[in-house]
């Protein structure tokens, strides 16, 4: 049987220790506190582990020195969705979406946020629109489709 942490691994994959790889990325950014890519890849392992707060922290310290970075902006304010921090999450998807203005993964966070955050029917509406326009085969499409269809605008 697989270890936890090496379960979704493709067949043959070694298996990974987390706490081993936890300490040689803390160990990198530690080493290395001007380097955007340490801090984003230390960022991306506690996001994919579920850490949200932690991950807040080092995706905050990858835009203080890259800014633009889209890829991070998105990632924040997910994690900030996840934590039930919808401003927080909005602002950062928005800020996301002002640097790139079709990206799909802030398009539908954004969507979602508003949607769950705000009870925003109208704005994740015409968000799902331009997410399903632009970006058809997105995997995000028909969950939020199906999570609009049971909501109407009120008038």
């Amino acid at each position: 049987m697989p270890a936890e942490s090496d379960v979704g691994l493709p067949e043959g994959h070694p298996p990974i220790d987390l706490a081993q790889r936890w300490r040689e990325l803390e160990q990198r950014v530690q080493a290395n506190p001007q380097d955007a890519a340490a801090a984003l890849e230390f960022a991306n392992f506690l996001y994919d582990l579920e850490r949200w707060e932690e991950a807040v922290f080092w995706y905050r310290r990858t835009l203080e020195l890259e800014p633009k970075n889209t890829d991070a902006r998105t990632d924040l304010a997910t994690c900030y969705y996840h934590l039930r921090r919808y401003d927080e999450a909005i602002a950062d998807y928005s800020l996301a979406l002002e640097l790139q203005p079709n990206k799909p993964q802030a398009l539908y966070g954004l969507a979602l946020a508003r949607l769950e955050g705000k009870q925003d029917v109208a704005g994740a509406r015409q968000l799902y629109d331009q997410l399903r326009r632009n970006h058809p085969d997105f995997p995000g499409v028909e969950l939020l489709a199906q999570q609009l269809e049971p909501r109407r605008e009120r008038r």
